[in-house]
């Protein structure tokens, strides 16, 4: 299973804007985007000088290269990735924020040796439509994918650890239903240089889903994506 093409576009702003689909019934305000939608493609979007490149923007396009939201990470309490919290908000063509991403970290059964990343997914801002939940086993399945009621949806594995400091590639987490065979989707960064800093600093990765998925577990996918790129890609920097 392959990811669409995350060259397309690479931190280019400006672009045609994906035309609000009409007539979607019980669909949030702002995820109507969604409904026709299988795979995502989403750019991290560089910019100049230390400070600005701190605050993470990303373009979030479709397979026909139209923007879908453009996504801006709220101003972090800190400067390091890996340990602060995230508030980023994906707004629409209009300029409306329609969907808002919360990293949180949580002790693990009350042990503060182990903390676990947790986002809340709102949408619209307020409203939880579910979470992605770091899973903290001994079997290190990744993340799962819960509905606003908790309940889990989705699996999320996590490739070995090794990708991180070596060889180079593309790099897969498998998006598996819960009865842990069948694979439904994927996320997947590409041409990943390993624990080695690129010249242009940036993560190109995409997101693959079934069509008829509900458009919140879909939101809620762009959040794990956004999550993972922070614990795995972007703290390594």
């Amino acid at each position: 299973m392959k990811c669409c093409d995350c060259k397309k576009g690479k931190n280019d702003i400006a672009g045609e804007w994906m035309p609000k689909p009409q007539g979607i019934c019980n669909c949030p305000p702002g995820l109507e985007y969604l409904a026709s939608i299988d795979q995502i493609s989403i750019h991290d979007i560089v910019e100049t000088g230390w400070i600005s490149s701190a605050y993470k923007r990303y373009r979030i396009i479709n397979n026909k290269d139209e923007v879908v939201y453009l996504a801006e990470e709220e101003r972090p309490e800190t400067l390091i990735v890996s340990q602060r919290h995230m508030n980023m908000k994906l707004i629409e063509n209009s300029g409306k924020e329609v969907i808002h991403l919360h990293r949180s970290v949580r002790s693990d059964d009350g042990c503060c040796c182990f903390q676990l990343n947790k986002m809340d997914v709102s949408a619209p801002v307020g409203q939880i439509v579910g979470y992605v939940v770091e899973d903290g086993s001994w079997e290190g399945i990744g993340f799962t994918i819960e509905n606003a009621a908790g309940g889990a949806v989705l699996r999320i594995i996590r490739p070995g650890v090794c990708f991180r400091c070596c060889g180079s590639g593309d790099v897969n987490f498998d998006v598996m239903a819960l009865d842990g065979n069948t694979q439904v989707g994927i996320i997947q960064w590409q041409n990943w240089t390993g624990g080695f800093i690129r010249c242009d600093d940036a993560d190109d990765f995409g997101i693959t889903f079934p069509m008829d998925l509900d458009v919140r577990m879909k939101a809620v996918m762009i959040g794990a994506s956004l999550l993972i790129d922070f614990m795995y890609f972007e703290s390594g920097r």
